[in-house]
């Protein structure tokens, strides 16, 4: 079998290369995949995949329905991009300024194509039902995995599988192990306000400026008194903003970041 499975996917290889380039270089944001949920439906509709009803917004959801009968499995994908300039000299580079697919979401969705397109060439391999996961906005909270859920898409799926691409592992290596294997992520914002004022008069301000510093700092200590030393996290300052000119103090501070665990 697994030759048999191996000669059916050398097969695919320029094709799966063709759905990547053309995705790669067609990013799109969070919410805002209308022409890459467009390319995905017209692919799996040439191939004969079912689309299923009622999925709102740009996520998609195919169907193969196999000669046997069986349990329902499905394969997930993302298909969104970053707001993230490329700085590449590619063939198939980006053509949207300032986005670009940055964390492998075109190779997830190419992937995923190719997989239904074999399938549906080849029905004889399916054992009960296949679907399709193509989900929009995993980068952008409340994502669009939340969405596929309330519109049923998972109903009636017994297993769910889906991969994520990485540069860390050695190309035709697969990382698997038991437990979770990619942290939950979440999301703050912090203002600090302050009152603005003159940079020769600061004493007639009140700057948030150094508060807001000293909270980031401070934000380093709170898994250390929080978080057993046995558990995986992280809680990272990403950006802190505030002010523009040298001589005028801001009257306000803003700070924010992400938060990532095993263990809600």
């Amino acid at each position: 079998m697994k030759e048999q499975i191996q000669a059916i996917t050398n097969a695919y290889k320029e094709r799966q290369l063709a759905h990547f380039h053309h995705l790669h270089a067609h990013p799109e944001l969070s919410f805002e995949e209308y022409e890459t949920s467009a390319y995905i439906k017209e692919t799996l509709t040439k191939a004969g995949v079912t689309l299923a009803d009622g999925i709102h917004g740009t996520s998609v959801v195919g169907i193969l329905e196999g000669s046997e009968p069986g349990p329902t499995i499905a394969f997930r994908a993302d298909i969104d991009a970053l707001p993230v300039e490329e700085d590449n000299d590619l063939e198939y580079k980006s053509t949207v300024p300032g986005k670009m697919h940055a964390c492998g979401h075109d190779s997830h969705t190419a992937t995923l194509l190719t997989f239904a397109e074999l399938l549906a060439e080849h029905r004889d391999l399916i054992k009960g039902k296949v679907k399709f996961l193509f989900q929009c906005a995993e980068e952008k909270l409340p994502g669009g995995a939340l969405g596929l859920c309330e519109d049923g898409a998972i109903d009636d799926v017994d297993a769910v599988y889906g991969l994520h691409c990485s540069a860390l592992i050695p190309l035709g290596e697969m990382l698997s192990n038991e437990g979770p294997n990619s942290a939950c992520i979440g999301i703050y914002e912090v203002k600090v306000h302050g009152k603005g004022g003159h940079g020769s008069s600061p004493h007639q301000a009140v700057n948030p400026v150094p508060a807001a510093c000293a909270l980031a700092s401070s934000i380093n200590q709170i898994l250390a008194d929080k978080a057993s030393p046995l558990e995986k996290a992280v809680f990272t300052v990403s950006y802190i903003n505030g002010g523009q000119y040298p001589n005028i103090i801001p009257s306000d501070v803003t700070l924010g970041g992400n938060i990532r665990t095993f263990n809600n």
